[in-house]
């Protein structure tokens, strides 16, 4: 029998081939020989004689073949005995992380003669019932406000949010927004918002602080200097829409973006960030020709605003 698991979703692949492997050692214990291969260190005679080898011990094979699309010269052997492989009794599980072409010929075979499973990268409604069921199963209940921030703060690697729902989950069984902000580590692009928040209430010492945790934690000056003129350029953006009659969502700005960036324009007026917007171009160009150290450009930029 063949099985073929495909796509970027690595963790719930990874996920369903240990779920294949636990049932089948549940089933057949200690008489169940248990091979994983990489199909970039194996030649298709090597495969032949780890999935021929007799033993009287044995009565289930469960063989898992990984990059078998790597390798030209396994695929074309493959495909001469894919048909001969998915009628045996023993077990058959190809595991590929990478794209595949649709018109593959191993991948058209695959679809017809294995029982295959594509794991997509989730989004929208489903990841958002995913990271539920995982809370779930810490029996967690979580609010709207914390799973919008979790989700946008570590994005749709499952990885990432698997771990971050554990440690969530040991804090607490009731999870609220704060408790994100609080253990949950933001992206370099909303952590920033923390800066401009700062100085958009004229706070140039608590900009500083944020700066130099930045810089503590080995970011990089130049490119938190661009996002910084990055963030001066939505709040300008959120400025204009703000000041046309249209919604800011219309400039293409993440709503967690625009949200922000029309809260925090309306500190400023509308020839303040122009100036300011202007002055920040200029010291990233000084930064970038080499004119002014990059740490002093940052330092340069919260002074002036």
């Amino acid at each position: 029998m063949l099985i073929f698991l495909h796509g970027q979703d690595t963790c719930r692949l990874k996920r369903k081939l240990r779920e294949i492997e636990d049932g089948y050692r549940r089933t057949y214990g200690d008489s169940l020989s248990l091979e994983k291969l990489d199909c970039c260190e194996v030649d298709w005679r090597g495969f032949l004689d780890i999935f021929s080898q007799p033993s009287m011990f044995v009565k289930k094979k469960l063989l898992i073949l990984e990059n078998v699309f790597a390798n030209p010269a396994f695929t074309s052997q493959l495909i001469k005995k894919i048909g001969f492989l998915a009628d045996l009794p023993d077990i058959v599980v190809l595991v590929e992380e990478t794209g595949i072409a649709k018109s593959n010929k191993l991948f058209l075979l695959l679809r017809e003669k294995a029982k295959t499973q594509e794991f997509v990268l989730l989004t929208g409604a489903k990841l958002k019932q995913w990271v539920c069921g995982e809370f779930a199963e810490y029996q967690t209940q979580i609010t709207d406000g914390a799973l919008e921030k979790l989700i946008g703060w570590a994005g749709p690697d499952l990885w990432r949010l698997s771990n971050e729902i554990a440690k969530l989950s040991a804090f607490s069984k009731n999870i609220i927004e704060k408790d994100v902000e609080l253990l949950v580590e933001p992206p370099i692009e909303t952590a920033i918002f923390k800066t401009t928040d700062a100085l958009s209430e004229r706070k140039r010492g608590l900009a500083l602080k944020h700066l130099q945790s930045h810089l503590q934690k080995g970011e990089n000056p130049i490119y938190l200097l661009s996002m910084f003129v990055f963030s001066f350029r939505n709040l300008l953006l959120a400025k204009m829409a703000q000041a046309g009659g249209f919604p800011v969502q219309k400039l293409g700005l993440h709503p967690f973006v625009a949200r922000k960036s029309l809260m925090q324009a309306s500190r400023f007026s509308f020839e303040e960030l122009k100036t300011i917007y202007g002055k920040l171009g200029q010291i990233d160009l000084a930064v970038k020709t080499g004119q002014v150290p990059p740490e002093m450009g940052l330092k340069t930029a919260v002074a002036f605003v």
